[in-house]
């Protein structure tokens, strides 16, 4: 419903006088007298929350609720060009919707989804820890604002966001409701990134288990899964966690999601070793195409970089140094948090090429970035990237001491570490 501003002024208009309040009483500890006064008159259309504390103070029944119902009715589009990846098409829609707890979740979701994460965290906990908002609502919120949280680096934020939206919206929610197994997997990654492994694993389990599950709950659950084994350095069953994903999703409306986990399930096949190197550029190339339409520039630079190592390994020495050189642009250009492992990614790609100087150069730009981030799986996987690089230029030393920090990051001991 587009709350246009001659609807709004007549309905709060005409139940202040019906109530005998004056402009001052009413608008007393809401807004100033005057702003009331233009949002009578049709000059200014007020906040959802200013709306919501006059409908309350004038006792206007079922209006609020009824808005909300019709919004989430209309906003039934954006949701379909969310899904389906399009943003522009969303983006003019909500630029004329109204400003109800719904649409303006569903902007903080876009904001997201573009990957403007800080300001998609404001906007989503605006909704989310709004207790005057349905709970189905404010869980949609908490779903887009664990994403955000994760993808920003505040991964204690989105923990907490998660567990509340879960232990405290979920029992409201319909039995069987899709966010709820969408909120698991988000959260289990931010749980993976954490190191805390088994509240992960406990998570994806119970999308798997439980009896309502959807496809796409399942899709995302093995997604989470080949994460996980990946972190742990199980990387045939994170291939093969990865496939049945993919294969999930293949068969449902998600091409953005269908193109990350092609990117994800090439990267686990080239880890694995053994199979067609050309095979995995294509699903490289196809999951970077993907984003590149999509402007999703952070999402593109990390397939991108996994495919600049696969043209590497299939002796594709130009192309490889193309999409590095394209990946430069990128990190220079749009903020996707910590760069650190892009870094060690492209190091890993020029000592594959033989490029020794530029490979120490981009080791140096990966350590250099360490500083800067929190001591979590991220900076452990970094750190065994390095370790990777350093032995294939020759520098054990290095290699050593970079293994060492993987280690107690990841709170092995060295000698289980190596036997991993």
């Amino acid at each position: 419903m587009n709350l246009e501003s001659k609807e709004i002024s007549a309905v709060i208009r005409e139940a202040r006088v019906a109530s005998g309040l004056t402009l001052a009483e009413c608008a007393d500890g809401i807004c100033s007298l005057s702003y009331l006064s233009l949002i009578e008159t049709g000059h200014r259309i007020p906040s959802i929350k200013i709306v919501r504390k006059l409908v309350a103070r004038l006792k206007i029944k079922g209006y609020y609720d009824e808005m909300e119902d019709r919004a989430l009715i209309n906003h039934d589009r954006v949701v379909l060009d969310l899904r389906l990846g399009k943003y522009e098409s969303a983006a003019r829609r909500l630029a004329v919707a109204d400003f109800s707890p719904m649409a303006e979740c569903l902007r903080g979701e876009l904001l997201e989804r573009q990957d403007n994460y800080k300001e998609a965290i404001i906007k989503l906990s605006g909704v989310f820890y709004d207790e005057t908002i349905r709970p189905e609502i404010r869980f949609r919120a908490a779903r887009a604002l664990v994403r955000a949280c994760r993808d920003d680096g505040q991964l204690n934020t989105g923990v907490e966001v998660g567990e509340a939206a879960l232990s405290q919206l979920a029992p409201k929610l319909e039995k069987g409701d899709e966010s709820v197994y969408e909120l698991r997997g988000s959260l289990a990654t931010v749980y993976i990134t954490l190191g805390e492994f088994s509240r992960a694993e406990m998570l994806t389990d119970q999308n798997l288990t439980d009896v309502n599950t959807t496809p796409w709950a399942r899709a995302m659950a093995f997604w989470a899964k080949a994460d996980l084994y990946d972190t742990q350095g199980r990387v045939v069953e994170a291939e093969e966690a990865a496939e049945k994903a993919l294969l999930i999703a293949e068969t449902l409306d998600y091409p953005v999601a269908v193109a990350n986990l092609r990117g994800i399930h090439a990267f686990m096949q080239m880890k694995k070793g053994s199979v067609d190197l050309a095979e995995v550029v294509s699903e490289l190339e196809q999951a970077v195409d993907v984003f590149r339409e999509l402007g999703k520039l952070s999402t593109s630079v990390a397939h991108l970089f996994r495919l600049a190592q696969a043209y590497a390994l299939n002796g594709e020495r130009q192309k490889a140094l193309d999409a590095i050189e394209e990946c430069e642009l990128v990190l220079d250009s749009v903020d996707v948090g910590s760069t650190g492992y892009f870094y060690a990614s492209a190091a890993n790609t020029m000592a594959i090429l033989g490029e020794k100087e530029r490979a120490t150069g981009y080791l140096l730009k990966a350590r250099e970035e360490l500083e800067k981030i929190h001591a979590n799986r991220v900076a452990a996987d970094i750190w065994s990237q390095l370790a990777v690089v350093y032995e294939d230029l020759g520098d054990a030393a290095s290699a050593l001491v970079a293994l060492k920090a993987a280690a107690e990051l990841a709170g092995l001991g060295i000698t289980q570490h190596q036997n991993a």
